[in-house]
């Protein structure tokens, strides 16, 4: 008897020994979470970045940099070429010029009052007889 249990014994052990090795699973990909989206945009008026073009030869360059602030290149008349600061106010980009405060607004080409800007859709204005139209 007791030779029967130690042939029963080897074979199990060499049955086991003859049994393929099964891989291990791979672990699990560490979670990553983003962050949540920011609930207000860095730059209220993003989309107004870059080269705004009004009448004789009068531009207007929009730049964000820091949030809520603006680089604004503006040749406003024939004489005036200026770099000011401006800074996200509402629906508007406020800036001082000349001493003088200001606003960037949303408008079209009729708004403006320049004639040569009649028709255009997509403009920004910062007064009667200033506008910029893309």
């Amino acid at each position: 008897m007791k030779k029967i249990a130690y042939v029963a014994v080897t074979c199990v052990l060499l049955s086991a020994c003859g049994q393929a090795r099964q891989p291990m699973a791979p672990a699990p990909e560490p979670v990553t979470r983003q962050a949540p989206a920011p609930s207000h945009p860095a730059h209220a008026h993003a989309e107004w970045k870059g080269k705004w073009v009004g009448v004789e030869g009068m531009f207007l360059i929009i730049t964000p940099t820091s949030p809520g602030n603006y680089d604004l290149e503006m040749k406003s008349d024939l004489d005036t070429h200026v770099r000011v600061k401006g800074v996200d106010s509402g629906s508007v980009i406020a800036f001082q010029r000349n001493g003088q405060r200001f606003t960037l607004r949303p408008s079209n080409g009729s708004q403006t009052g320049l004639k040569w800007l009649d028709g255009e859709k997509n403009c920004l204005m910062v007064q009667k007889g200033e506008g910029y139209c893309r």
